[in-house]
């Protein structure tokens, strides 16, 4: 569904979030969400799926969520052709960023609800806060597990790293060309762009998020990509809906409203604030 990413710049004055959200064709929002706890919180979502995909509230705890899942879609429209059907990954990321304020606190939350609410989908969820602090949590069939980061950027790409290790391995070719592709190229990416000026580090991201591969690297950006159970489990084709940074010190959001290689990129920072 998503090649996901936090970057720290090395003079920890600046710290982003940033994905691409590939679905089928659905409708897309990004919006400034008021909880009654009196959190806010800049998020993006996409109409099939309830809550908030990802986003960053107004105390500064960010959360990136991307897909992870081995279970292959079934293309005689069986249970599995559902895809959404029990996702509560944004329903989870709604209720953290609605009372959370650092990465500890989002990883206990996360732990608590997906054992009271468990989802069908598993997924990954990149988190960092206004203290600098980076970490993510992996949830795949029931399981759960978390580890901080220790250096300047973490990413992930539909694949895990602390689960699914075995199971990933039986994967088809084309969608392990596909995940640690990706996540390959992100690596690289990240050990690469955190000593940029954020500036210069946001321009790299938006120029990341655009790239369309070879054939040597799989697409980033994606328009009517075919490789079914890559990204989500669902069988028809996908393309890149929305790409979004989000600017943790500075609650603020940038975003596209298609194909980030449009480079029609919209900002959202509707608070003078910095976290």
């Amino acid at each position: 569904m998503c090649t996901t990413g936090i970057l720290k710049g090395t003079d920890k004055e600046w710290l982003l979030g940033f994905k691409t959200l590939d679905a089928a064709p659905a409708g897309t929002w990004h919006a400034e969400v008021s909880f009654p706890s009196g959190m806010r919180a800049l998020a993006v979502g996409i109409t099939v799926q309830l809550g908030i995909n990802s986003g960053l509230n107004s105390q500064g705890l960010c959360s990136v969520l991307s897909y992870l899942d081995t279970c292959m879609p079934d293309s005689n429209g069986g249970p599995q052709e559902s895809g959404w059907v029990g996702d509560n990954r944004g329903l989870a990321n709604a209720s953290m960023l609605a009372e959370c304020t650092t990465v500890q606190e989002g990883y206990q939350f996360l732990s608590q609800y997906f054992q009271q609410f468990p989802s069908n989908v598993g997924g990954n969820f990149l988190l960092a806060d206004h203290h600098g602090t980076i970490g993510v949590v992996e949830y795949y069939q029931g399981q759960i597990r978390f580890q901080e980061g220790a250096g300047n950027y973490l990413v992930r790409a539909n694949n895990g790293v602390l689960l699914a290790q075995e199971e990933q391995k039986l994967l088809s070719p084309e969608i392990q060309f596909d995940r640690f592709g990706r996540y390959s190229l992100a690596e690289t990416f990240g050990r690469t762009n955190h000593q940029q000026t954020k500036s210069d580090a946001i321009n790299a991201i938006k120029e990341f998020l655009s790239s369309h591969g070879d054939a040597l690297n799989p697409p980033i950006c994606v328009h009517d990509y075919d490789v079914p159970g890559a990204r989500y489990s669902r069988s028809e084709p996908i393309s890149t809906v929305t790409a979004v940074i989000f600017d943790v010190m500075n609650y603020r959001m940038l975003f596209t409203r298609s194909n980030p290689c449009s480079l029609l990129w919209e900002d959202m920072a509707p608070l003078e604030i910095s976290v």
